[in-house]
């Protein structure tokens, strides 16, 4: 974990505490928690930094009601922060799928190819989805 963007002036305590509460959600997401993931990550607003807008994309896409927009609004934040952030493009890929925008879905996945020709874990999940939304038409579940 990087606690590089926190807002500029923010001191070491700061840092820590980020990556405390980075580690409290990521528990939650972990246990499917996903209010108490949210919950965790509103403690802290770390506008710079990719990991936090990438779990609150995570968290508001998988809860109960998703909050599909938002959860599309923290994913494009955390890419613009950290363009090859690997677990963004999966899921921002997957969000792609659920708004049926194949293509999308597809540049994030040819990203990763780039990333991990050799293969990742963010690879082959995206793969599988567009493979299985090709197959299918749709994905299931946010």
């Amino acid at each position: 974990l990087t606690v590089v963007g926190c807002r500029q002036g923010h001191d070491a305590a700061h840092a820590l505490s980020l990556i405390h509460i980075l580690g409290g959600a990521r528990a939650a997401i972990a246990g499917q928690q996903w209010e108490q993931a949210l919950a965790e990550l509103r403690k802290l607003q770390a506008d710079g930094n990719a990991d936090w807008h990438n779990l609150m994309g995570y968290a508001l896409r998988k809860r109960a009601v998703p909050d599909l927009a938002a959860a599309q609004h923290h994913y494009d934040t955390a890419l613009r922060i950290e363009p090859d952030h690997r677990a963004a493009l999966e899921y921002a890929g997957e969000l792609a799928l659920l708004k049926g925008e194949l293509a999308r879905a597809e540049r994030h996945l040819a990203r990763l190819v780039r990333l991990c020709p050799n293969g990742c874990e963010e690879r082959a999940d995206l793969e599988r989805a567009v493979t299985r939304f090709r197959a299918e038409g749709h994905l299931l579940r946010p």
